[in-house]
């Protein structure tokens, strides 16, 4: 899954088939207010589609129209950005893309640091309303 990952839009291809998979859910008879979408982060995808995905999390998060999980924790392709090998030492970028997160509209986080992802949660809205 990871040896060769090709979109021909990563986006736009997480989109779709996001997309796809709201409509099995709601066929299926899920409720609506029940869904949420994961763009997958690490999954099936090169370190160049996952920063792609979350620079591009506003689009996700608008175009969709569900609330947005992102599962960044410890991922393998940010200890690659920060030249870092053990995943436990990967807090700083985690804290980073809940940030992003936070700013891009995302409703949902799965993360191994509870507090200190929760606090860069806390101060990314505070900025945004104040």
């Amino acid at each position: 899954m990871q040896d060769n990952p090709v979109y021909t839009d990563v986006v736009q291809d997480v989109i779709d088939y996001l997309r796809e998979r709201v409509d099995c859910a709601l066929d299926a008879g899920i409720p609506r207010e029940m869904i949420i979408v994961d763009p997958g982060i690490g999954f099936g995808k090169a370190r160049s589609h996952n920063l792609q995905l979350i620079r591009e999390l506003p689009r996700l998060v608008r175009e969709l129209g569900y609330p947005v999980l992102l599962g960044t924790s410890r991922k393998r392709f940010m200890g690659s950005v920060c030249q870092q090998s053990e995943p436990d030492q990967l807090l700083g970028a985690t804290v980073a893309t809940t940030a992003l997160g936070v700013l891009a509209g995302v409703k949902v986080f799965r993360v191994h640091d509870v507090r200190e992802n929760r606090q860069a949660a806390l101060v990314t809205e505070a900025v945004l309303l104040s």
